[in-house]
């Protein structure tokens, strides 16, 4: 009788321990995008997963906790476009679109539920995220949900851009996903920086980089090439030549300043403004290394009498065969939408060199 509930005893752990799947925490490649071209970095965001890569039936298959249940229950509604069912189970209070809609928008956006990849499972502050990819035509796109307990039940958010740092996790996975040489995660990266971008500190933003005071129109030429670039933009503003301006960025951002100079640039008045907003007591305080593709500048700009109060704003600088560009005018990147949003991720000079000094390693 001992022996026969000592065998029990051991197939229930053995089936717990096949709930779930290994743990690792590991740095994944953050994606640069130059001009829509899609980079690896040597930025990165580091968290804890279970991992799984399993496709959907066999996974669902597994013992679950009620997370994973109402995941599973979720899915299985959605590739049903099963209404009634999947309802209960979503937050709708971040989208004006009705349970009819949103579900109908999800059945489609899986494009084949029933060939589905559960990639990975992670928590991050009070949310239990599910990674999960399914096939499209331009290659396998990785979504998330992030699913939190309300009222005494999981409800699922799908992971957006609203998200900064869940939607900055599911960039990292979903290239990895399409790119498994250039994007493979470390089990660690050897940077300068972590700091924290969720409240739990879970999730790590892990990055190189150097703190600077470098002021272009009252600093000598530096012999750095990416600051002399930077110099050069900011001499240009200031004595209002955009032509010269624009010839500093790589060929779509040329094309989206020009652009601008045909239609509401006409003004004078507006050129004029605008030149003097971009380079009117503008300092870099922190040059982000972000690998082969080239840095990221953070420079404060502001009027008040103390720099340290600026806000920030990034200026993305890449290598092309004949040296430095300015690039990404007004272009919009998983990265930098993550830190504009992140409510972690300081805005103005003194509160990031503050949390760069925490966060030096």
């Amino acid at each position: 009788m001992t022996r026969h509930l000592a065998l029990i005893a051991l197939g229930l752990l053995v089936c717990t321990a096949s709930a779930h799947a290994q743990t690792a925490t590991r740095s994944h490649p953050v994606a640069v995008k130059i001009e829509g071209e899609v980079h690896p970095s040597r930025v990165y965001v580091r968290f804890a997963s279970e991992l799984y890569e399993q496709p959907f039936e066999a996974w669902a298959a597994r013992p679950k906790d009620e997370a994973a249940t109402a995941f599973v229950a979720l899915v299985q509604a959605i590739g049903r476009r099963d209404v009634a069912a999947a309802r209960p189970l979503l937050d709708l209070s971040k989208t004006s679109m009705t349970g009819e809609q949103f579900v109908a928008e999800l059945h489609a956006m899986g494009s084949g539920w029933n060939r589905a990849v559960i990639v990975a499972r992670a928590e991050v502050d009070d949310q239990v995220v599910f990674f999960w990819r399914t096939p499209r035509a331009d290659g396998p796109a990785t979504g998330a949900f992030a699913l939190r307990q309300r009222s005494g039940r999981y409800i699922a958010r799908l992971v957006t851009g609203s998200m900064p740092t869940l939607a900055l996790m599911n960039d990292a996975l979903d290239h990895f996903g399409r790119d498994k040489s250039d994007f493979a995660p470390l089990d660690r990266a050897s940077t300068d920086y972590g700091v924290p971008m969720s409240a739990d500190g879970r999730v790590l933003l892990e990055f190189d980089g150097e703190p600077l005071d470098f002021v272009p129109l009252a600093s000598p030429t530096p012999n750095d090439a990416v600051l002399g670039l930077y110099q050069q933009s900011v001499v240009a503003l200031a004595a209002g030549d955009w032509q010269g301006f624009a010839s500093l960025y790589t060929p779509a951002s040329q094309s989206k300043i020009t652009g601008w100079l045909q239609n509401q640039g006409r003004d004078p008045r507006a050129r004029e403004t605008a030149a003097a907003l971009i380079a009117k007591g503008t300092r870099v305080v922190f040059v982000m290394d972000l690998g082969p593709v080239g840095r990221m500048l953070l420079v404060a700009q502001g009027e008040g009498s103390d720099p340290t109060a600026h806000p920030l704003r990034r200026v993305m600088v890449t290598a092309t065969p004949s040296g430095p560009k300015l690039t990404n005018y007004f272009m919009n990147y998983q990265l930098g939408a993550t830190l504009h949003l992140s409510p972690l991720w300081p805005k103005e000079a003194g509160p990031l060199l503050a949390v760069l000094a925490r966060a030096k390693r």
